[in-house]
């Protein structure tokens, strides 16, 4: 009984299997309206309601005067929230309001932030 074993080696997603699902982040057609540059970030974030409400997200994108996050649920445009940071070790506490919410994926909801004023 011979056993055969074949080497395996990285394997590359072809390119324009990437740049297809690098668009699906602009397939809604919107121009961009950005006006700073924007660095990818991933990070667990808390985002805190003055009503007290706490929510679990993650951040996807930065920039200087805003951030991109995925949490469970849409939320309500113009609502402010303190946005924190909980496992950094930078000191960042803003509060940050929602400019927009759009379903990425069944209970998962990405959300723009515009950053309002520092907390700290």
């Amino acid at each position: 009984m011979s056993t055969t074993s074949f080497e395996v080696g990285p394997y590359q997603l072809p390119l324009a299997t990437l740049q297809s699902l690098l668009a699906e982040d602009s397939r809604d057609g919107a121009p961009e309206r950005r006006r700073e540059p924007r660095f990818n970030f991933f990070a667990p974030a808390r985002l805190i309601g003055f009503d007290g409400e706490s929510l679990r997200a993650f951040t996807r994108e930065i920039s200087r005067t805003g951030v991109g996050i995925v949490l469970e649920r849409a939320l309500h445009r113009g609502t402010q929230y303190k946005l924190q940071f909980p496992e950094s070790t930078v000191p960042f506490e803003v509060i940050a309001e929602v400019v927009w919410n759009r379903e990425i994926a069944d209970g998962w909801v990405l959300a723009g932030f515009r950053f309002v004023d520092s907390l700290k």
